[in-house]
């Protein structure tokens, strides 16, 4: 065996153990939970706002636009205010979405996803469905279903 060989055979023996060792876990690191032990059953499901809560998604809505919309310009006896398209609100960028498309869907849909609910309720600062009215919608559905809709 020459030299070469030698350390060939010694770095392929290093390069062996540290990727024998990378393989090993790291006992002071926290088990990541995998996304299907952590919900092992997925809802889909869309939510029916009645007129209150409608409102009250509006109103934020409205309030957050007037808040956030730039100051006018204003020169002794005249105002000028100026929207652009480039104006981005905060709720727009949290929820990654243009203000046409918040204003279509707390206007116009009927039904809204609850992750989409959700959402607009963390970015919004309200409550429109609590966990409890959500729970008893859940237990609802899942007897309605149980004693056989289509008998």
């Amino acid at each position: 065996m020459t030299f070469n060989d030698n350390h060939d055979a010694d770095n392929n023996a290093t390069a062996n153990r540290v990727h024998f060792d990378s393989q090993l876990p790291d006992i002071n690191q926290p088990k990541k939970r995998k996304f299907t032990d952590v919900l092992p059953i997925l809802l889909s499901c869309r939510v029916r706002l009645n007129d209150t809560q409608r409102e009250q998604l509006k109103k934020v809505w409205r309030d957050i636009r007037a808040n956030e919309a730039p100051q006018p310009m204003s020169n002794p006896g005249s105002t000028v205010r100026s929207y652009s398209a480039a104006t981005t609100t905060s709720a727009e960028k949290a929820l990654n979405t243009s203000s046409l498309i918040i204003s279509d869907l707390i206007s116009t849909r009927d039904t809204i996803a609850l992750t989409t609910i959700i959402e607009l309720e963390r970015v919004f600062g309200i409550e429109l469905l609590s966990k409890e009215a959500f729970m008893a919608a859940a237990e609802n559905y899942y007897q309605y279903n149980k004693e056989g809709r289509y008998e």
